[in-house]
């Protein structure tokens, strides 16, 4: 019986000159015949920002520091300008419009007409504060064409002609307000604004108690301890 070729083993590979094994992770890989995969590459870096994205910050920036220093006006428009000048800075964009509606809001009560008394009174404050009297006179009269008595409306125009040195002016509608709310004259003896004014006699002499006033303290009782 002839001999059988001996049938060559892993081992018999193993020790042929210039063969190599492979592993058993590899082969299990490719025993369903696929490719392996290759690892992809990761860029980590940022891509790169341009030049209008930095000025677009630098505007924007700008126009939030004036908004937090309440110039509502000039803040409006640094982000206008940012707005049309860097349409592709969508996520800018997005926060200077809600910054633009928060100066909107607050320049509306500045530049909308007053509706109603309430509003005239404080537009007529802010006029005040800001040291423009003829647009303070012009709101408090139109009150009172309305409402003649009314002492807030009349006291606000005696210090609004007390700041313009119209003294008989003023001295005409304190004694108004004075008429209208007795309280109105102890607010005038401790106002500021009408500091000049008190020197006035006739204005000393309205701002005393009225002599039904001193009388009644007269005549009331002491209290007992």
């Amino acid at each position: 019986m002839a001999k059988q070729p001996r049938r060559p083993s892993v081992a018999d590979d193993a020790e042929r000159p210039g063969h190599r094994r492979k592993s058993g992770r590899h082969q299990a890989h490719n025993s369903g015949g696929q490719a392996p995969r290759p690892t992809p590459h990761v860029d980590s870096a940022p891509p790169p920002r341009s030049a209008a994205y930095f000025d677009a910050v630098a505007l924007y920036e700008q126009a939030v520091r004036t908004l937090q220093q309440h110039n509502f006006s000039k803040a409006a428009d640094l982000l206008r300008r940012m707005m049309s000048s860097f349409p592709e800075e969508r996520e800018l964009i997005e926060r200077s419009r809600v910054f633009l509606a928060l100066c909107e809001r607050q320049l509306q009560p500045l530049t909308a007409e007053p509706q109603n008394t309430g509003e005239r009174l404080y537009a007529a404050t802010l006029a005040l504060n800001a040291g423009d009297v003829d647009a303070a006179v012009r709101h408090l009269v139109h009150i009172l064409e309305h409402e003649p008595a009314h002492d807030q409306a009349l006291y606000m125009l005696a210090v609004s002609y007390a700041q313009r040195d119209q003294t008989a002016d003023a001295i005409r509608y304190l004694q108004q307000a004075i008429e209208a709310n007795p309280e109105n004259r102890a607010l005038a003896r401790m106002d500021p604004d009408l500091d000049d004014l008190r020197d006035d006699d006739a204005v000393s002499a309205l701002l005393e108690s009225p002599p039904a006033m001193r009388v009644a303290d007269q005549k009331r009782p002491a209290r007992r301890r």
